[in-house]
């Protein structure tokens, strides 16, 4: 066994994982959203490990620095076949990884790992206090949604979603999502969570903002929830919206607040004239998987996002 940190033909080694990925995603643009990694990795400018054996790559590990989340690395773990995994490969590798992050006082998150037994994925993220993230993708035809628009609760108003600066969003909708199981998604910066509202609020990150489906719902002068959704034209899905985000504040919870939001701008996007919503959730998001079947949600027939982290620990890898 051989690590090494050399320059190496990176689109020969993650070649097996782009074809898995591809044939898990058809039209996702796959190997597109490689291309800028690959050339990182072959000039040196993402930091990576591999193993070699008969002077050829069989495994590799690899950090992608995110540009929301400074507070972590994301990373990557591959085996070229499965006829090369052993455990003792994988736990250096994993070992590397987590050298690395501790090195930079950052949290850990690893996709899952590739051509690696999930069982024992799990049992070495485990032994290192990871926590293990499934999300799922959900979608809906708006056209088929029958009823009136839902009557507004008492004492509440709506307002447009940009009534609130990015600023005044951001920290909202950070604080409402602290005890759901989507909060992992957030930096512990403020200084990034701010910066990711930005480039939603200026169209940089999902597409156009459907200013007619996408509002705030406030009780005086505090904000009660929102709602946000995006258009997927940019991404080649005409007629086609992202729910971006939805939530309800905590101190207005249990008045089915989520349902009025999720009505309304449901029918909103029907009205002007959507096909299909999106959207992406944690699996273990109970009670919001089952507003969303409420209202006619069915889970894609697509491949779960999975990650690991010890985001949950609250302590950098050390």
């Amino acid at each position: 066994m051989d690590f090494n940190n050399v320059k190496l033909n990176w689109d020969e080694i993650l070649t097996p994982y782009i074809r898995f990925l591809e044939d898990r995603l058809p039209g996702e643009g796959v190997r597109e959203r490689f291309t800028g990694i690959i050339q990182d990795l072959n000039s040196n400018r993402i930091k990576s490990r591999t193993i070699i054996s008969s002077a050829r790559a069989i495994a590799y590990a690899f950090f992608i620095n995110p540009r929301f989340n400074s507070d972590r690395l994301y990373s990557n773990i591959g085996f070229l076949s499965q006829d090369h995994f052993t455990m003792e490969r994988f736990s250096n590798l994993l070992a590397w990884l987590s050298e690395e992050a501790g090195k930079q006082h950052r949290f850990l998150a690893v996709d899952a790992p590739f051509n690696v037994p999930e069982e024992m994925a799990q049992k070495a993220f485990v032994s290192m206090g990871m926590s293990r993230v499934e999300r799922i993708s959900m979608s809906m035809p708006v056209a088929n949604l029958t009823g009136d628009q839902p009557e507004l609760p008492q004492g509440f108003e709506i307002r447009p979603i940009r009534s609130l600066n990015e600023i005044q969003y951001s920290d909202v909708e950070y604080e409402s999502y602290q005890d759901s199981a989507e909060h992992v998604l957030f930096s512990s910066s403020i200084e990034d969570r701010h910066s990711f509202t930005s480039a939603v609020f200026n169209e940089e990150m999902f597409g156009s903002i459907i200013e007619d489906a996408s509002f705030v719902l406030r009780n005086g002068d505090r904000v009660a929830g929102a709602v946000l959704y995006t258009d997927l034209a940019s991404s080649g899905a005409r007629n086609n919206a992202l729910l971006a985000s939805i939530f309800v504040t905590r101190k207005f919870r249990g008045g089915r607040l989520g349902e009025f939001l999720l009505g309304k701008s449901l029918i909103q996007l029907r009205n002007i004239g959507y096909g299909t919503v999106v959207l992406y959730t944690n699996q273990a998001n109970s009670s919001a998987i089952a507003l969303y079947r409420k209202f006619g949600f069915v889970e894609r027939d697509l491949p779960h996002e999975v990650f690991y982290h010890n985001i949950d620990s609250g302590n950098r890898t050390s």
